[in-house]
């Protein structure tokens, strides 16, 4: 989930059922940065989830990167966060490139990351996803010039690896942290 373009500090809730909205924000906006956040929404009787902000308005992209369901096929283990990457060790991720994070578990189907950039100049984007697989347009985490941004990124895994992608801004270091898997149930 990503707000981009609000007009004043807003929270957005997403949710299932449109009568009946939780008080707990998924997202918290602020005007002149894009902000992005993981959630994990149920979905409503019709398939659809209910968005709301409580000042101002905001757009808001949603890039669905999976789903839980009663017959899931895969079983997720937690594990002690462990650092997998670190580029502030080997330099910086350039605009346009990739890196490859390894160390997963060889029978991992997903993981659930922590992936967070630091030291960067201009806005953009970075997008993890299933290494050797195409790059979806969906955006894992947006990046803001001077401030260091985290977020919890669940992703598909091939081979024990990911890729992280940096767009069009400024070059980035970035940490990963493994905090889970999922394998074949």
């Amino acid at each position: 989930m990503t707000g981009t373009g609000a007009t004043e500090q807003a929270h957005v809730i997403a949710y299932p059922d449109p009568a009946k909205r939780p008080a707990t924000s998924n997202l918290n906006v602020e005007p002149g940065k894009d902000k992005s956040n993981q959630a994990i929404v149920p979905v409503g009787p019709n398939g659809t989830i209910t968005l709301y902000t409580n000042s101002g308005s905001t757009h808001v992209i949603l890039d669905a990167v999976g789903y839980y369901g009663k017959d899931g096929k895969a079983l997720f283990t937690p594990v002690v966060p462990k650092r997998l990457a670190d580029t502030r060790s080997t330099g910086k991720l350039a605009p346009g490139a990739t890196t490859n994070i390894s160390g997963l578990p060889a029978n991992s189907v997903g993981a659930v990351l922590n992936l967070t950039a630091t030291d960067t100049t201009d806005p953009g984007f970075l997008t993890a996803y299933a290494f050797g697989a195409t790059r979806t347009d969906a955006s894992s985490l947006n990046t803001i010039p001077g401030r260091t941004v985290p977020n919890h990124v669940t992703t598909p895994v091939t081979d024990g690896k990911v890729t992280v992608f940096n767009s069009y801004g400024g070059p980035n270091h970035v940490i990963t942290d493994l905090l889970g898997h999922f394998t074949k149930g």
